[in-house]
This record gives structure tokens, C-alpha cells and sequence, in this order.
């Protein structure tokens, strides 16, 4: 039973939940309709408010006082989401005092200005709860802030899996309907639309009557699509009036119209690395023959390169441009592949600086095509500037780029596979056998620079090949023990469905 019901029996909130001492008392929360105010809401009148409760809206669900300016309360009661959102476990723990005295300082301040209208209060917004300390933690926080506020205490998951035990003194978790991932046989569920309104109707109208399985259920739609869809389609006040009376009342599903067929990324981007390749060819002649040396006569390549024979700084140069956009695509089809848009909202919020346009795919590709570039830089300086021998940038250029084209096909497969939903496992596989490639192609290039020394061959490798492997052990160590680093990538996961 959604424990909602607690806090109208606490406070005897409305005439349909109060009883007199000749009425049986009614307990039963029935089925309701919450719009949550989160996000950019068109200017709206109060008639436009009294309408949306008339036509079966209970509840608002905020964040922030100001998201109620404007707002007439009086036909609602109000869900207060506490702001924090996407913790990690490190964040909740560290910051676990600090959280409780805001929380029940801002409940109750709330309380005092709308009294009687405050229902339930929200600790977290789609928190690290996969963990195994959160649970403890949680209950801990729960706690003590229902002691404060004296009200129910919930927190928004992003996890569809109810089978995972609730926190000790959490009274319920609301859930989130996504596109990708929708939920089933929940009686608390957050919707929220996709791009595709005929997907989003299919989806809302299932939600319904799997809620309606339930004695009690509850809604929450976001308010922003809500007003926009009601003003073109005025039988839906009808639909969600029927729900909170426990009818279903099927929605006006749209034909899905006819749309040119999507792009197909990744036909452009095989295109783009092959296409550049056999322009690269064409244009260099003596492109392709150093290829086929470095792979099948390698000693007779590294004669050429030793006695400045090839010259040309330009191939290497291109073939480090074509892998920083290979990094590039990389990181653009793992993310498609890997996160839902939950999950990349936890990706945007932590590492903002990453994420840094309104496009996630984009600015991980931008990510990905820079990170390779100075990468790249500095491991061709890394090898040229301790090696006396290489006189020449062009000679340890064309050392360290040769390698990499193996990383084109890599990155072919990966993009063939793209489309196919191929495996975790075999993804997984796919990058880390196009980073052990770059990887190598530094130590390679070491060792084939090393040969052109007549002494102190030991101390340059340990320079350049030592160095490079506790630096690479290094990162590797700290993106599993740092917990800004891994716990994100792990909810990111973990949330979209991996």
C-alpha cells in the first residue's frame, strides 16, 4: 500500500479522507495524478491550474520554492523532492549531517508557509542505490529526517528491479518510466515522454492500466508536457479524471506517420575512415609501400626511417588525425550503445565539464577526437626528446603512427557491429582491444627507437616503455579506486540496464 496514505491519516488532508464518528474511516489513497514542476514551464494562468485539478491532477511535485511562484496551491497537496541529485555513495556519506539539517530545515519552512499541503518529502533523486553500504546509509538519513519532519520520506530510483529490499525506514521509492527501460507492475511511478509522442502515449496507457491493478497508485507527469499536450487534446482531461475513479478510458493513439528513413552513422563513418585511407593513398605515393614494410619487411622499415629516407611528415600526421576521429567515433557509438538518457544525465552531471554541449553524443565525440590529439602529442615528444639519435620529428612520428592503423579495423567492427545490440562482454572486448593497440603502439615505438642507440638503451626504455606502463597501471588503479571516477561510470551503467 503506497504509504502516501500516512500522511493524510496524520493530518486528516480533504474531505474524501476524513471520517466523522458516524462514517467508517477511509483509508484507501485510490489513484492519483501528480505533475512535477521540474524543468522550464510556459507561462500559465491559475484557470489553467484549476482546470488541471478539476480534470484529475492531486498532487505537484518540486524542488525549489520558486518552481511554486505563480502556482495557486490551493486545490493541490505537494510533493517535496529534496534537489540532490545523482549522488554517489562517497557524496551521501561525506555529506550525509549536512543533508538531514537542510532537508528538515527546508521541509519544515515549507510546511509553515503551505500548511496541510505537504505530503511526503523526497531524499534523493536516483541515488547510487546499487551499492552496498546505501542501504544503511539511507535509513540512517531516513531516520532522522522523518523524526524532523514527522511525514513519509521516499526516494526516485532509476532502477525498474523491485525486487532489491527497500531502505529500513524509507516508507516507498518512486520509480521511472523510461523509453528504453518502462516500468511494470509498480504503483509509484515517475513517466517521463520520449521525442515520439505515439511511443509515449503507447507507454503512458500501459503504465495506467498496470497501475490500476493496484488499491493505490500514483502518476507523476511532468507538468511541461502535461499543459502542452492538454491544450491540443482536451479528452485527455477526460482519461485522467477516469483514472483517479479507477476507470481506463483507452488513449487517442495517433497513426504513426511516415518519416524519412534516419541517417544510417554508421555507413558515413566507415566511409570516413576507409574513404580518407584510400584518399590518403591516392595522394601520398608512398603510402601504401611504407605500409606493407612496416607490417611484412619491418626491419628494411626501420633502415628507412633510421637513414631519413622517408622524410615526409605529412602521412604520419594524417594517420594521427584519422585515429583522434576514430577515438572520436568510439566514444560516440559507446555511448549510444552503453547509456539511456538516465545515464547520461548521471555522466552530464558529474563530469559536466565532459558534457559541455546540448548534444551528450557530441561533446563525447569532441572528447574523444581531443583527448586523442594531446594524447598523441605527447607521446610522440615523450619518444623524440630523450632519444639523441632521432635527430629528425618525422622519424619517431612515423614510428609511433604506423601501428595504429591495426585500430581501424578494430574500429570497423566495432562499427559494423553497431546496430546488431551486440553483448556487454562483447563490446567490452572491442575497447579494450582497440586501447591495448594504442597502448602498444607507444611501447612499439620505443623499442623499435630504442635500436638506434648505441648506449643507454636501458635507461630510454625505462624513460619511455617503464614509465609509460606504471603511468597506464596508474590510471588504470584509480579509475576503479577513486570513486568521482568509478561510481559515476558505474551508476551511468548500472542505470542504463548494464
Amino acid at each position: 500500500m503506497l504509504p502516501l496514505i500516512l500522511a493524510f491519516l496524520l493530518m486528516g488532508l480533504g474531505d474524501v479522507y476524513q471520517s466523522s464518528s458516524e462514517q467508517e474511516t477511509d483509508t484507501s489513497l485510490g489513484h492519483r495524478i501528480a505533475l512535477s514542476l521540474e524543468g522550464e514551464l510556459p507561462n500559465l494562468s491559475e484557470d489553467q491550474y484549476q482546470q488541471a485539478s478539476s480534470g484529475g491532477i492531486d498532487f505537484l511535485l518540486f524542488n525549489h520554492l520558486e518552481q511554486l511562484q505563480g502556482v495557486p496551491v490551493e486545490p493541490f497537496y505537494l510533493i517535496f523532492q529534496f534537489p540532490i541529485e545523482y549522488p554517489t555513495l562517497s557524496k551521501i556519506e561525506s555529506e550525509s549531517s549536512q543533508f538531514i539539517r537542510e532537508i528538515i530545515s527546508e521541509t519544515n519552512d515549507l510546511a509553515n508557509r503551505y500548511p496541510g499541503k505537504i505530503t511526503s518529502v523526497g531524499l534523493f533523486k536516483y541515488p547510487n542505490e546499487i551499492h552496498p553500504r546505501f542501504n544503511v546509509q539511507a535509513a540512517a538519513i531516513a531516520d532522522s529526517v522523518k523524526a524532523g519532519v514527522q511525514l513519509p520520506v521516499f526516494f526516485q530510483t532509476a532502477l525498474s528491479d523491485g525486487s532489491r529490499p527497500r531502505p529500513q525506514h524509507v516508507d516507498f521509492r518512486v520509480y521511472t518510466d523510461l523509453e528504453n527501460n518502462p516500468v511494470q507492475n509498480r504503483n509509484a511511478v515517475h513517466f517521463r515522454p520520449s521525442e515520439d509522442l505515439r511511443e509515449s502515449l503507447i507507454r503512458l496507457e500501459q503504465l495506467v492500466v498496470e497501475t490500476l491493478r493496484h488499491e493505490e497508485s500514483l502518476i507523476i507527469l511532468p507538468a511541461e508536457w502535461y499543459f502542452q499536450e492538454i491544450s491540443t487534446k482536451p479528452d485527455f482531461e477526460i482519461i485522467f479524471s477516469s483514472y483517479r475513479d479507477g476507470v481506463h478510458i483507452p488513449f487517442p493513439i495517433p497513426y504513426r506517420a511516415e518519416t524519412p528513413p534516419a541517417m544510417n552513422w554508421n555507413v558515413i563513418f566507415l566511409f570516413v575512415i576507409f574513404g580518407s585511407i584510400l584518399v590518403h593513398a591516392r595522394l601520398q605515393p608512398a603510402y601504401l609501400p611504407s605500409l606493407s614494410r612496416y607490417f611484412f619487411n619491418h626491419s628494411f622499415y626501420l633502415e628507412d626511417v633510421l637513414e631519413h629516407r622517408i622524410r615526409n611528415m605529412i602521412p604520419g600526421l594524417i594517420i594521427l588525425l584519422q585515429h583522434a576521429l576514430t577515438t572520436g567515433v568510439i566514444f560516440y557509438l559507446s555511448a549510444e550503445m552503453l547509456f539511456n538518457s538516465i545515464g547520461l544525465e548521471v555522466l552530464r552531471h558529474h563530469f559536466s565539464s565532459i558534457l559541455w554541449t546540448s548534444n551528450p553524443y557530441l561533446s563525447l565525440f569532441i572528447f574523444g577526437f581531443v583527448l586523442a590529439v594531446f594524447l598523441q602529442v605527447i607521446s610522440v615528444l615523450w619518444l623524440h626528446l630523450p632519444n639523441k639519435n632521432l635527430r629528425h620529428l618525422s622519424q619517431t612520428l612515423n614510428l609511433y603512427a604506423w601501428p595504429l592503423h591495426i585500430n581501424f579495423l578494430v574500429a570497423a567492427i566495432f562499427i559494423v557491429l553497431y546496430g546488431s545490440n551486440p553483448g556487454d562482454t562483447l563490446i567490452a572486448s572491442i575497447l579494450i582491444a582497440y586501447l591495448f593497440v594504442w597502448f602498444m603502439s607507444f611501447n612499439f615505438a620505443a623499442l623499435d627507437a630504442s635500436k638506434y642507440l648505441e648506449r643507454l638503451k636501458l635507461v630510454y626504455l625505462l624513460v619511455t616503455v617503464g614509465l609509460h606502463i606504471l603511468l597506464f597501471g596508474y590510471l588504470f588503479w584509480a579509475a576503479f579506486n577513486f570513486p568521482s571516477i568509478h561510481e559515476p561510470l558505474q551508476m551511468a551503467l548500472t542505470f542504463s540496464g548494464h
